[in-house]
C-alpha cells in the first residue's frame, strides 16, 4: 500500500513539472506559406465550380432530395482513406 502511494505521490509531481511546448524552430521567409493561399484558392475555385457552397445544395442533401452532397462528401472521404493508405506504404 505504501508503495502505491509513492508512486501516486510521484506521478502527479511529475505530471505538474511537465510543459507541452509546440513551437518549431524553423524561420521560413515570407513567400513560404504562398503554396498555402495557392492551395486555399484553388479549393475555394473548385467549391464554387461545384456548388457545394449553395445554400440550396445543402438544403437538399438535409431533405434527402438530391445525391449531389452525398457524392461529394463521399468522393472526399474515398480520396482521405486513399491518400491515408499511400502515406502509410509509401513513407
Amino acid at each position: 500500500m505504501q508503495n502505491v502511494l509513492e508512486q501516486t505521490k510521484e506521478f502527479e509531481a511529475r505530471a505538474l513539472d511537465t510543459m507541452c511546448v509546440n513551437e518549431s524552430q524553423l524561420e521560413h521567409k515570407w513567400y513560404h506559406n504562398l503554396k498555402y493561399v495557392v492551395v486555399g484558392i484553388a479549393f475555394g475555385i473548385v467549391f464554387v465550380k461545384v456548388e457545394i457552397i449553395s445554400w440550396y445544395r445543402i438544403q437538399e442533401m438535409f431533405r434527402f432530395q438530391e445525391f449531389h452532397m452525398f457524392g461529394v462528401i463521399g468522393s472526399a472521404i474515398l480520396v482521405g482513406m486513399i491518400s491515408v493508405w499511400l502515406i502509410k506504404n509509401l513513407r
